[in-house]
C-alpha cells in the first residue's frame, strides 16, 4: 500500500523538491525568466517562492495607457515538472511580483490557479502571455 501511495505522489509531482519548483516556474511560463526564484516547501502540496526582481516579461497598464508597476497580486502561472507537463501553478501574494505561492496538483485546481483539464498537458515552450 506504500509503494502504491508514493508511485502516485511521484506521478502527480508531489514529491517535488524546492529546486525543481524553482525549474518549474522557469519552465512554465515566460514572465519568471530571469528572476531566478527561490521556493521553499511548505507542504507535499505547496511552497512560497521568492523572486529576485519583479517579473519583466509581462506588463499591466491602466486605462490612461499608463504603465502600472505593481499590479502583479493575483497574477496566476503554471509549473511544470522534468517532462515539461503541467503540475501545478503559482499566485502572486504581492503587488511587485517577488512573492509568489505555488500549489501543486490537484490543490493548483482547487486554488483556481489551474483548470482540471490543464493539468498534466505538455509545453514545450514557456507561455509569453
Amino acid at each position: 500500500m506504500v509503494l502504491v501511495a508514493a508511485g502516485t505522489a511521484i506521478a502527480s509531482g508531489l514529491l517535488k523538491s524546492a529546486s525543481d519548483e524553482q525549474q518549474g516556474m522557469l519552465n512554465g511560463y515566460a514572465l519568471f525568466k530571469g528572476t531566478h526564484p527561490s521556493c521553499k516547501r511548505l507542504n507535499d502540496s505547496s511552497f512560497t517562492c521568492t523572486l529576485d526582481k519583479p517579473p519583466t516579461e509581462i506588463s499591466f497598464y491602466g486605462p490612461d495607457g499608463q504603465r502600472l508597476p505593481n499590479a502583479y497580486l493575483g497574477v496566476k502561472a503554471e509549473t511544470v515538472n522534468s517532462s515539461r507537463h503541467v503540475d501545478g501553478g503559482c499566485v502572486a501574494t504581492s503587488a511587485d511580483g517577488r512573492a509568489w505561492h505555488c500549489y501543486l496538483g490537484e490543490e493548483a485546481v482547487r486554488q483556481g490557479i489551474i483548470g482540471r483539464d490543464y493539468l498534466g498537458s505538455y509545453l514545450p515552450q514557456p507561455p509569453t502571455g
